[in-house]
């Protein structure tokens, strides 16, 4: 369905408009357009994007074979899951523990080295090229 424009008419109560049933029968149809209750939890504030239930999951999902895009500088922080393929074109900081789990290619994009500071858990098959370990190693 596509966005329902109310008729307010040209001139204050001229008769030209919506009646009032009419009207609000739009906007009705227009919120459940949006999503009706099932952005209830969903909260944008500025530049960002919360859920306020307590200990749930806020997924982004696309559709067929849209992706997930983010361009520019991006944080995330928490616990983050990533199903499907995770393709990063340009410098990436990892700040805590990565796990990789599964056939993975980690390679330098870019550059020539790869180095990990924190915990890197890989289990499976992976491919790595130059990796710079400080520490303890196993």
């Amino acid at each position: 369905m596509a966005k329902q424009t109310i008729n307010v008419g040209t001139n204050q109560d001229d008769g030209t408009g919506d009646l009032l049933r009419a009207a609000f029968l739009k906007v009705n149809e227009n919120f459940t357009e949006l999503g009706g209750t099932l952005l209830s939890n969903i909260r944008l504030i500025d530049s960002t994007i919360s859920t306020d239930t307590s200990n749930s999951n806020l997924i982004i999902e696309t559709s067929g074979t849209g992706k997930l895009q983010i361009s520019g500088t991006a944080e995330i922080t928490g616990n983050t899951s990533i199903t499907g393929t995770l393709d990063v074109s340009s410098s990436t900081a990892l700040a805590s523990t990565l796990a990789v789990t599964g056939n993975s290619t980690l390679a330098a994009l870019g550059a020539t080295n790869i180095t990990a500071s924190g915990t890197l858990g890989v289990t499976g098959t992976s491919s790595l090229g130059v990796l710079n370990v400080s520490g303890a190693s196993a």
